[in-house]
């Protein structure tokens, strides 16, 4: 005890360096990680299209909100000939860094396969198999939307895997469901995914979107759900699709006020301008 009296100081004083130490290494650590997040922002962020091809043929919009810093939610459009496009939009189980790493296989299997591939079954079979082949199929999944649209025929092909319902909106206020038609993409090995057709017109709208737009709550804790959104819809197909989009977006917070959001919010919206 005299011992450790006398020597009090001498151990308080490497008590604090040890402490001093350990929070450096921390802080250190801290930034490493914050560094690391901001550049996985930008790599995120990246993945989502800031241009839409040029086309007098279609007209895009889309409004994207992650819930976290790094989101599981994707859209894109690829143009495969003057007159055929092809639009996708998913949505991974989950958030954070594992979503994120999700949405980028995904988005490099898509890209690889639509120029390989016309079909949009044969495009998500192949992504399915790849996304299975490359998480060793440990239970991660995103649900999908993958359409073809070939403006000359006037016909959009597409896949619905596990996503919830697309809505085709006429010029007439009137709304086609396109509902799902397939499983989730990622969990099974070659199995197939059903295609269906559509046809189009001029003025039909078609809006992808993902289930944090239908799930958002307000603070009573009521949903926004898909009627409120077909309403919106329907009451502004006089719109351009730009301010349709911000339309949407405006609704949505106006309804949510100040309730905190518990998933990824995404919506992407294309004009049928130019079919023969």
């Amino acid at each position: 005890i005299s011992n450790y009296r006398d020597n009090m100081e001498l151990l308080v004083k490497k008590r604090t360096d040890e402490l001093n130490r350990n929070v450096e290494q921390l802080t250190e650590a801290n930034e490493q990680n914050k560094r690391e997040l901001i550049m996985a922002q930008k790599i995120q962020s990246s993945l989502i299209p800031k241009v839409f091809p040029e086309t007098k043929l279609l007209q895009f919009s889309s409004k994207y909100m992650p819930m976290e810093a790094l989101g599981g939610d994707l859209y894109d459009v690829y143009q495969i000939s003057d007159k055929v496009f092809s639009v996708m939009i998913l949505d991974v189980c989950g958030h954070g860094v594992p979503a994120a790493l999700i949405t980028t296989m995904a988005k490099m299997s898509f890209s690889n396969n639509t120029k390989l591939i016309k079909e949009p079954n044969d495009v998500i079979f192949n992504v399915n198999n790849e996304l299975f082949d490359s998480i060793n199929g440990n239970g991660d999944y995103f649900t999908a939307f993958y359409g073809v649209i070939d403006m000359e025929k006037g016909m959009l092909n597409y896949c619905n895997a596990g996503h919830n319902t697309i809505f085709l909106a006429h010029a007439d206020g009137s709304i086609d469901r396109l509902e799902n038609n397939g499983p989730v993409v990622g969990v099974v090995r070659d199995i197939p995914f059903p295609a269906t057709c559509h046809s189009l017109r001029n003025g039909d709208r078609l809006v992808l979107y993902t289930d944090g737009v239908i799930e958002a709550r307000n603070e009573r804790a009521s949903l926004y759900g898909e009627e409120r959104l077909m309403n919106i819809i329907a009451q502004n197909m006089d719109s351009d699709v730009k301010t349709f989009t911000e339309h949407v977006f405006s609704d949505l917070q106006s309804f949510c006020g100040n309730s905190p959001r518990c998933d990824d919010i995404a919506l992407f919206a294309i004009d049928m301008v130019g079919i023969e």
